[in-house]
């Protein structure tokens, strides 16, 4: 409740804006991600009639922040660029997440329909043949040879009742047999795989089992006694981009634990997403 009281404050301080530092080019992301607890805790308010002072207020201006923002290419920019700047995949992930999350409020939001199909456009243009999602284009990015943000343009067709595309099937066969998980090797790209893991739950049958098997037992066996996860990759680079959650400090270890938590989480509760048929499930 502490968390949800601080997050609207902060809005109501910016006008929807969601950010500690509007200076630095990253406050998009978290615009993104602040926006989407705020959806889901107004949802949950508004369920269980609980009254959080301004909530939907906020929730209402930081989603219609990141609709007004849309880059003109339908994707979304550092600084929240229109026109200017260079969208990539991660950073609509989080943007399309987040208006999701809002969307089931039962707030009105003005151009929302128009701006999911734009976004969903923009992660169309990023596929390749293989399947795989690139980072700005359809290149991988960070001169990686594997499409790290697969899960990432599976996900956002899924929620946005996209699921049994073509599109969506060829990139959950790409990630079946291209994607690697082992938390003390190179292998290792908690962020790409927060995404795939959420991903092919939403696929079920066998493709979730196969997944599945892949990375649970890997983050069950890696996690400390205090709750926290260790560093992965032991030292070695991990094979993705921008993977500050191996730092060596506070922020890493929060970071990295957030994620971990979050894949674990799939199989108790994600964001309903209306596409695709939902098949067996396996869990624990």
């Amino acid at each position: 409740m502490k968390g949800i009281v601080y997050l609207v404050n902060v809005g109501m301080k910016n006008d929807g804006k969601m950010a500690s530092n509007f200076s630095q080019n990253s406050w998009v992301y978290e615009h993104g991600i602040a926006t989407y607890a705020l959806g889901e805790a107004a949802t949950f308010c508004k369920e269980l009639k609980v009254d959080i002072p301004s909530l939907m207020e906020v929730t209402q201006k930081a989603g219609q922040f990141i609709i007004d923002n849309q880059h003109d290419n339908g994707g979304w920019a550092y600084l929240y660029a229109t026109e200017a700047g260079h969208p990539d995949v991660s950073i609509a992930g989080w943007q399309l997440q987040a208006l999701k999350a809002c969307s089931h409020t039962g707030i009105r939001f003005q151009g929302l329909t128009t701006c999911i199909g734009k976004g969903l456009e923009y992660l169309a243009s990023c596929q390749d043949e293989s399947g795989g999602y690139g980072y700005t284009n359809k290149s991988p990015g960070g001169g990686l040879d594997y499409h790290t943000l697969t899960g990432v343009g599976m996900l956002c067709n899924q929620m946005w009742g996209k699921g049994s595309r073509a599109e969506v099937r060829t990139a959950a066969k790409y990630v079946l047999e291209r994607s690697k998980f082992d938390y003390n090797s190179e292998f290792c790209d908690l962020y790409g795989h927060y995404y795939e893991s959420q991903a092919m739950m939403q696929r079920g049958g066998s493709e979730w089992k196969q997944y599945n098997e892949m990375f649970r037992d890997q983050l069950l066996n890696n996690q400390n006694e205090d709750g926290s996860w260790k560093i992965p990759g032991e030292g070695m680079r991990i094979r993705a981009t921008a993977a500050t959650y191996r730092d060596d400090n506070k922020n890493g270890q929060i970071y990295r634990t957030a994620l971990c938590t979050l894949m674990l989480e799939v199989y108790y509760r994600f964001l309903n997403t209306g596409g695709g048929a939902a098949k067996d499930r396996h869990g624990i």
